[in-house]
């Protein structure tokens, strides 16, 4: 079993589990407690819209994904009625939320159920990132078998392929394009993506670019306030 456990401040969990990473460290006055260790699968994403709207999704051994979920009191494992790994998770004040990972599959819970929806990909894509505006605002990234990063984009209707500049850098000798792991929009609700080889991407509304990050070495995270 995994050392692995999920931590908590005494108070406003939400804001630990939920944004922690993107709001900055805790006070030394702060208290934690594990309120979940030993699990069988790691744990790959945690987020929230509200203390008592936390979720946390990992791995899947063979039982389907670790999916969690705190409603303010007490953690329930919620199941998805699919398998394979869980890479991240957006929510939106309210609902919905939105899981995704392996097999392009990003699943949508409407506060009962989670249901699979449609998207572009076929089996050997990844989704590494996703980033909600609103339930009809959604963006998702990724790779194909570790390389050729792909941008998908939700408008509340469907999920559909968004181009990509052709200056994204190479993956290796035969021109593949560089993978992406996460996406993140900001103040405007435009998306920034980043993946291997330094390759940072900017929404411009309109259409993605390419913005130099002067260094080949990969990025896996990104936020903008």
């Amino acid at each position: 079993m995994n050392e692995l456990g999920i931590t908590k401040r005494w108070q406003h969990v939400a804001v630990l589990l939920g944004a922690f990473a993107l709001t900055g460290c805790p006070s030394p006055s702060d208290s934690w407690e594990t309120v979940a260790a030993d699990l069988d699968e790691a744990v790959l994403s945690i987020s929230g819209s509200s203390a008592n709207d936390v979720w946390a999704v990992g791995a899947d051994r063979g039982h389907g994904p670790l999916v969690l979920h705190y409603d303010g009191g007490s953690w329930s494992r919620v199941a998805t009625g699919t398998t394979g790994d869980l890479w991240w998770i957006a929510t939106t004040a309210g609902g919905p939320t939105f899981v995704a990972g392996k097999s392009a599959s990003v699943l949508r819970y409407d506060g009962t159920s989670f249901t699979r929806m449609q998207t572009p990909g076929l089996a050997a894509h990844t989704i590494f990132g996703l980033w909600a505006k609103s339930a009809s605002d959604v963006w998702a990234v990724g790779s194909v078998s570790g390389r050729n990063g792909f941008v998908w984009h939700y408008d509340g209707a469907s999920w559909r392929d968004v181009p990509i500049p052709a200056s994204v850098p190479a993956a290796n000798s035969v021109n593949d394009s560089a993978g992406f792991f996460k996406v993140w929009g900001d103040s405007a609700g435009n998306p920034w993506v980043v993946g291997a080889q330094g390759a940072v991407l900017h929404y411009n509304g309109t259409a993605f670019e390419s913005v130099p990050s002067g260094t080949n070495q990969t990025l896996f995270t990104v936020h903008s306030g």
